[in-house]
């Protein structure tokens, strides 16, 4: 071996910027290499070269220490910044004149020991040779290939529509589309010899692999690739998804790959592709590193309405959530704008938005949450002398005698009744006068008379003030009403009520809307010479109304935009109560008046509030709250599920007072004789709750459990009249009326 070696090189061009290297060998080992250049400050690949040689011709010797038994000179590509300079289309080239070096002798010495007593060893001679080493001279330095990384060909893909949340949250995708996970591969070429594989990321996962949070790299050496088909990698990106390596093919130098879409991307400029750029880079055993990134396409969701018809009590307020059930894998939904009509307006930020529709107004806030005043319809009352009653009502009529009604079977003939006002008189008599008939007896509805009265608006529902009707009479009135065509709707008896005749209240009530009125006597052939007079008409009209449809714009934080409709139709329902009834998914409804609120076939959250409500939770598992007043929970027949799969439904805040489960609808065949009511009905106590287990049909249908669980929460056998048991305490609730079934 030599050191101290001291090198001259000629043709150098310094002009050009050319660049020599040589590396030093001992015994087949690198022991180091060095660049060279004429060119003072030279770099090359923005390293700096190691010796100037002051120009095109000189010479450079190498550090101290450095032994070596072989030298090897190669040319490398032009300096940086000089006309060829990292073009990669020329090197430089030069021609080494010559070498020197110093060789090592071979050294002796003598030594020998002398210990404290004064003995002397025999002397001893050590001989130093010259170490024996070799490196062999290859054939040919050929050009060593830099490291390349090679993507999957084909583009790779995930769509936020398949995350949670996403318009297509739930679903698989169908076969060649895209969802939310992808597989790839990454094929990595390094001729000189592996060396480290690193991805950009934001951390890891485990201990097989490392990573520098300060640089943002997770590195792979050749053996931590090695070990991925026993154990992946997993890479969390620098938006926050997941990259999984789960593989390494040696021989061909293939990376398997997995990326997982964890949450949406912020799209730019609402484009409806967006890249997640993943960067990779290779450095081979020679320390040459090769650059790329993995492009991952994240296809952006939209906003997936559904729309919100709800129907709502006249003068009554419902309130709710448009985003409730709109979907869209992009977070901060908002409401941008309302249409209504021809007219846009924009929902503003911190603040509400109010909105006149023609049946009632719209209060609405940027996250969705709304309320909704129905329009009021007033009640009309007739009362007062017969002028009153002429203005306040369509028409009067009366008949007897040789003026019967013109009905036929039932119906009434509404184009033979002329324009009213006909044989109809006023009694007056205190508070006891009234509208009657003027035939038999004046003004009064006696034996053979009937008394006709037209609503100015159709109801369903009205309160008649009877007067002069003494209860010690034999005669027992009757009411018929008939709608807009004539056709009976509806008909019943009644007694007088005050010994005295003076007024007492009568409430006509029927399924389908009335229009006319008729009173007469049930009992036409007994005549004391008394009848009765009408004093007072009450009655809240049907109304005319339409359906409020507000368009509103949902934008989500990468711009996109969607349209849906909340539809709003007030209405009275057929007993002349308020109600809220819903027809979306996953619906939270809570009502302010005495009103029924009735759920979806959906799992629902419904509320009373205030006043005496009916809660229908419909099909489905609901959670039902009746709130104040005295609430009546009522089920209806195909609300159950089946033995397998019961409906599952929680009264939160069932009163031991005047509350009522209503199961009358719901049970099939209860009032069979041959059945007994356990069939039907059981009830537990169950971690402080009682749960009524409820077999709708009393299983007739062969079905062999309940399909209907009722839970009462906080409720105990005791709290009903004191029960000890599951008999006594059904038992109890149907002597009290809170549990309501057909018997």
């Amino acid at each position: 071996p030599a050191h101290g070696a001291e090198v001259s090189v000629s043709r150098l061009i310094k002009n050009e910027g050319e660049v020599g290297k040589v590396e030093a060998f001992l015994d087949g080992e690198q022991v180091g290499a060095w660049t060279f250049s004429g060119v003072d400050g030279a770099t090359l690949d923005g390293e700096p070269v190691d010796f100037n040689i002051g120009g095109s011709n000189g010479n450079f010797s190498l550090p101290d220490g450095v032994v070596f038994d072989q030298l090897r000179f190669t040319a490398t590509e032009y300096a940086d910044g000089t006309p060829a300079g990292g073009s990669g289309n020329d090197s430089s080239e030069y021609f080494v004149d010559s070498i020197s070096y110093k060789n090592f002798s071979p050294a002796e010495f003598t030594y020998s020991v002398t210990d404290g007593q004064g003995d002397q060893s025999v002397p001893v001679t050590v001989d130093i040779d010259t170490p024996d080493t070799n490196t062999n001279v290859p054939t040919s330095l050929g050009t060593v290939e830099p490291p390349t990384i090679v993507l999957s060909s084909e583009e790779i893909r995930v769509d936020e529509a398949f995350l949670e949340g996403g318009t297509r949250g739930g679903e698989e995708p169908a076969d060649g589309e895209p969802g939310s996970t992808a597989n790839g591969h990454i094929t990595l070429s390094a001729p000189a010899g592996l060396g480290v594989l690193s991805v950009a990321a934001a951390g890891l996962a485990g201990d097989n692999a490392d990573f520098d949070a300060d640089a943002g790299l997770v590195t792979l050496n050749a053996d931590q690739l090695a070990s991925l088909n026993d154990e992946p990698v997993v890479i969390e990106t620098p938006e926050g998804n997941t990259l999984r390596l789960t593989g390494f093919d040696a021989a061909s130098g293939t990376v398997d790959y997995t990326f997982e879409l964890t949450g949406p991307v912020t799209n730019v400029d609402g484009e409806p592709l967006d890249k997640a750029p993943i960067g990779l880079s290779l450095t081979d055993a020679n320390g040459t590193t090769a650059q790329a990134t993995l492009n991952v396409a994240i296809l952006d969701d939209g906003i997936d309405t559904v729309d919100d018809p709800l129907a709502v009590i006249a003068g009554g307020t419902t309130s709710g959530n448009v985003l409730d059930n709109d979907s869209g894998a992009d977070v901060d939904l908002q409401v941008t704008s309302i249409r209504f009509g021809e007219q846009d307006y924009e929902v503003p930020e911190g603040d509400d938005l109010i909105v006149e529709g023609d049946h009632g107004t719209l209060t609405i806030e940027r996250d969705g949450s709304y309320s909704y005043q129905a329009n009021d319809v007033e009640s009309v009352n007739v009362s007062g002398g017969e002028e009153s009653w002429l203005a306040l009502t369509g028409g009067l009529w009366g008949f007897g005698g040789d003026t019967p009604i013109p009905t036929t079977g039932g119906t009434l003939d509404v184009l033979a009744l002329g324009n009213g006002n006909d044989n109809v008189g006023f009694s007056e008599s205190g508070k006891k006068s009234g509208v009657g008939v003027s035939i038999n007896q004046s003004a009064k509805i006696d034996s053979d008379d009937a008394l006709l009265i037209r609503l100015d608006d159709s109801t369903t529902s009205a309160t008649v003030s009877i007067a002069q009707f003494n209860a010690k009479q034999s005669e027992v009135g009757r009411w018929t009403a008939y709608n807009e065509a004539g056709e009976e709707v509806g008909s019943a008896s009644f007694n007088p009520v005050n010994s005295n005749g003076f007024p007492f209240d009568l409430t006509i009530s029927t399924t389908e809307s009335f229009s006319y009125l008729q009173f007469d006597l049930d009992t036409a052939g007994t005549n004391q010479n008394a009848g009765y007079v009408v004093e007072e008409l009450t009655y809240t009209p049907a109304p005319e109304f339409g359906t409020d449809a507000f368009i509103y714009s949902v934008e989500d934080q990468d711009g996109s935009t969607a349209e849906g409709t909340l539809s709003l139709s007030p209405y009275i329902d057929e007993n002349g109560d308020a109600g809220v009834t819903a027809e979306t998914t996953g619906t939270t409804l809570t009502s302010t008046e005495d009103e029924f609120v009735t759920g979806t076939a959906d799992d629902d959250a419904l509320s009373g509030g205030a006043g005496n409500d009916v809660l229908i939770g419909g099909a489905g598992n609901d959670e039902l709250t009746g709130g104040l007043g005295d609430d009546v929970f009522k089920w209806e027949l195909n609300d159950q599920g089946n033995a397998t799969n019961p409906a599952n439904d929680v009264v939160t805040d069932f009163g031991t007072g005047n509350d009522v489960l209503d199961l009358r609808d719901l049970l099939v065949d209860e009032e069979n004789e041959s059945k007994p009511l356990s069939d039907f009905l059981s009830v537990s106590e169950e971690s402080g709750d009682l749960v009524f287990e409820v077999t709708h049909d009393g299983g007739s249908s062969g079905s062999d459990g309940a399909t209907q669980t009722i839970t009462l929460q906080g409720k105990t056998f005791g709290d009903f009249g004191g029960a000890s048991d599951a008999d006594e305490l059904i038992q109890n609730m149907l002597d009290s009326g809170q549990l309501k079934i057909d018997t």
